[in-house]
């Protein structure tokens, strides 16, 4: 069997051609059951994969002809490949067959071909793969998709030179595999291995059924719906470690169903859920549960505008009432782990726990500002005979800016609305052979933490009522994928607290993280 390298080529482009104005015609199909935008990117979509397929084809084709020894057309098939004006054609080649004499076809070749052309389209392959922010296999239609995906975090913490119970100390901070799964275009599923500090553990592990985006239903372990900060995930938040009052005071991970939707273009999204109150991968242990809910508002996002588009407010509520909940030995801690506060051992939590959060986030090009404020009531904590009221208030302001330029981070499928700040694409990578420095940006975070001084007072805890922190960062994405960050951490005590037999007021620490995603 015998194949031209010409005919080839033409075979190829002609199905690619279909394959391109077949898939256009799907797309304005689709044209009244979405937004101009939901349109405009998924033909952007489309348009980037069929560049993928074509410099794939090139590349395949290159190969065949080395593999035939046939000269390429003139001009190579894109006009500027092998057979270009001055380039060396595989007939020139050392060991080549001479011009005019036949050639014989490998049959492994010929096979090779054959698969090739059912890949274009005679008896074409149901099932693609491939790599895109992660490693991918998925049905042609996209009904069905496989995604393999994840990240690790290399940290470094050198905390002052006289610190009390800290100590220089590298660690694989977090690794995490996901997998992710659709069926049918309508289920969803999720499941994050993490493989933190040498522990084996589930930290994401849902279904959800999302036939309309107003409402989609998720169940199984994931984040409660409370908190900006907290809800980025960790490889976007522009420091080693969250704020102060998010890290202490907001819920993460627990077991519950969700429904949760988008309305009016994306200017208003919900969350509503019930929750175990748990914990991660904690078995329950009473029968009262844990109701969360939040609310995102977008009002600007539909104007298309650099600078006022990204106007985000949020608030969000968890309500609980704990069964004599032990709570003693409980801390909070700073972001290099040192308790500044802990309640005594005894104590139990028999009222109610509630948590209000408000949230304002802005980007505007290469700026953003981000801000939280939490409020945490718990109601008749025991220690004995006696009873105590416990009210903590805190806050943080977040500001950053790409000194290179870039945008902050991609708004993500969901947007605000579940996953915060997204990735940061650099304008260039960093290269050190053509001169490329990646994107570098500048961030700096105050916040504060306070309890009350009464409880301290009265034996339910000890430490201080008042804690303070600033951090400044930089961040350097050398590429899509791999971040450099460094951040400068000070920590101030409102009243002195005993470490290790130590009287300590504050602490300074430098933190440091190597990041790759793959």
């Amino acid at each position: 069997m015998r194949f031209g390298i010409a005919r080839l080529a033409r075979i190829g482009l002609v199905g690619l051609a279909l394959a391109v104005v077949a898939g256009a015609g799907s797309a304005l199909a689709q044209e009244g059951t979405g937004s101009t935008e939901e349109r405009l990117d998924a033909l952007e979509r489309m348009l980037r994969e069929q560049q993928k397929t074509i410099d794939a084809q090139s590349r395949e084709i290159d190969r065949l002809r080395a593999a035939q020894a046939v000269p390429p057309p003139a001009g190579g098939v894109d006009g500027d490949g092998p057979g270009a004006p001055g380039a060396e054609s595989p007939a020139d080649a050392e060991g080549a067959a001479p011009a005019g004499e036949a050639r014989r076809v490998d049959p492994a070749v010929a096979e090779q071909v054959d698969e090739y052309l059912g890949e274009l389209g005679v008896g074409p392959a149901d099932v693609v793969a491939g790599w895109k922010d992660g490693f991918f296999l998925a049905t042609r239609d996209g009904e069905h998709k496989l995604g393999i995906n994840g990240f690790i975090h290399a940290d470094f913490r050198l905390p002052e030179k006289d610190h009390p119970v800290a100590e220089p100390e590298a660690l694989v901070r977090r690794l995490r595999v996901d997998f992710s799964a659709t069926l049918f275009d309508y289920y969803k599923f999720k499941a994050t291995l993490a493989l933190d500090q040498g522990n084996a553990s589930l930290a994401d592990g849902w279904m959800g059924v999302e036939y309309w985006k107003e409402a989609k239903l998720r169940v199984g372990q994931f984040k409660e719906p409370f908190g900006l900060e907290e809800l980025t995930s960790d490889k976007y938040v522009y420091f080693v470690e969250r704020s102060l009052p998010i890290d202490n005071l907001a819920p993460s991970r627990d077991v519950g169903a969700m429904i949760h939707g988008s309305l009016f273009d994306g200017i208003l999204d919900y969350q509503v859920g019930g929750f175990n109150g748990a914990g991660q991968n904690n078995k329950e242990f009473d029968s009262e549960k844990e109701i969360a809910a939040r609310i995102v508002l977008r009002p600007l996002r539909t104007l298309n505008s650099t600078w006022l588009s990204g106007l985000h407010l949020g608030f969000a509520w968890t309500y609980g009432e704990p069964n004599d909940e032990n709570i003693g030995g409980d801390e909070l801690k700073t972001a290099i782990d040192t308790a500044f506060f802990q309640f005594a051992n005894g104590v139990l939590l028999d009222g109610t726990k509630v948590r209000y959060g408000l949230e304002l986030a802005w980007q505007g090009g290469p700026v953003s500002l981000s801000a939280e404020a939490i409020h945490v009531r718990q109601k008749d904590l025991k220690l004995g005979n006696a009873r105590e009221d416990l009210d903590i208030y805190a806050a943080y302001v977040t500001v950053g800016c790409f000194l290179t330029g870039e945008f902050v981070g991609e708004e993500t499928k969901d947007g605000f609305a579940l996953r915060g700040f997204g990735k940061t694409t650099p304008n260039e990578n960093f290269d050190p052979f053509e001169g490329g420095i990646g994107a570098i940006q500048l961030s700096a975070r105050v916040g504060y933490l306070r309890t009350e001084a009464s409880i301290v007072n009265s034996g339910f805890a000890t430490g201080t009522d008042l804690v303070v922190d600033l951090t400044v960062g930089l961040n350097w994405h050398l590429n899509r994928y791999v971040l450099v960050r460094v951040d400068y951490n000070r920590v101030w005590f409102d009243d002195e607290i005993i470490l290790d037999g130590q009287a300590a007021n504050g602490e300074d620490a430098i933190l440091m993280r190597l990041q790759l995603e793959f």
